[in-house]
């Protein structure tokens, strides 16, 4: 018999958790930790299913965070960074000619997280006085304004309890409910996937009927 280890698993149960947590593909995890690659699939599926497995997996997850020293606030503040930036910080303007030109010395650690991209060109100019020297163009990419303002707003859930309100006529307080429950399935996610069928339409089903109940008491029906 396997000797257990951590958590109450195996070698081969540790290990297909170490490789399921590259990538989240359960099948080739199984082929990597050692599991017969005929049965890969279901075995992927019955250790998903697993409670020592995702608690195993959850402990892993925090360990890579803490590992990182990731933290939501870090996250959080680089989405900050992204959708707030402007130029208006890093420009001078040519006292000539009136235009403005991006000053890179006075570049701070908020502006350097906001770009996604530098591309430099040089050639030589052959013309004029100026034959022989190099002329630099400098191209910078800004990452996407939108997409950091809108994960923003998924983080302090801005729009999501007021458009399920006005959507569906009902309550927010209803509507915070469903966004709760939408968060809660969305962290069983792996936990829901490895269920069978007829169990996962059995609770959906339940789930379903509650809602109809409420639904309906709200409405002065009952």
């Amino acid at each position: 018999m396997p000797r257990k280890l951590r958590n109450g698993l195996n070698m081969r149960q540790l290990t297909f958790v170490s490789e399921y947590l590259k990538d989240f593909k359960a099948q080739e995890a199984a082929i990597r930790a050692g599991y017969a690659p005929k049965n890969a699939a279901v075995t992927a599926s019955t250790l998903l299913s697993n409670p020592k497995v995702l608690a195993e997996m959850e402990e892993g997850i925090a360990r890579w965070s803490r590992s990182l020293d990731v933290t939501v606030e870090k996250i959080v503040n680089e989405y900050a960074r992204i959708a707030f930036f402007t130029w208006d910080k890093y420009l001078t303007i040519d006292e000539y000619s009136g235009q403005p030109r991006l000053d890179w010395s006075l570049m701070d650690a908020d502006g350097w997280a906001a770009i996604e991209s530098i591309e430099q060109e040089e050639k030589m100019n052959a013309f004029g006085r100026d034959a022989g020297s190099v002329i630099r163009k400098t191209k910078v990419k800004i990452a996407n304004k939108q997409k950091a303002l809108d994960k923003l707003a998924d983080y302090k859930k801005m729009f999501l309890a007021g458009d399920a309100a006005q959507g569906y006529g009902i309550g927010q307080g209803l509507a915070s409910g469903l966004n709760a429950l939408e968060r809660h399935l969305h962290d069983r996610a792996p936990e829901i996937a490895a269920m069978p069928t007829g169990e996962v339409a059995e609770r959906t089903e339940e789930i379903e009927s509650k809602l109809e109940i409420r639904h309906k008491r709200r409405r002065g029906r009952w």
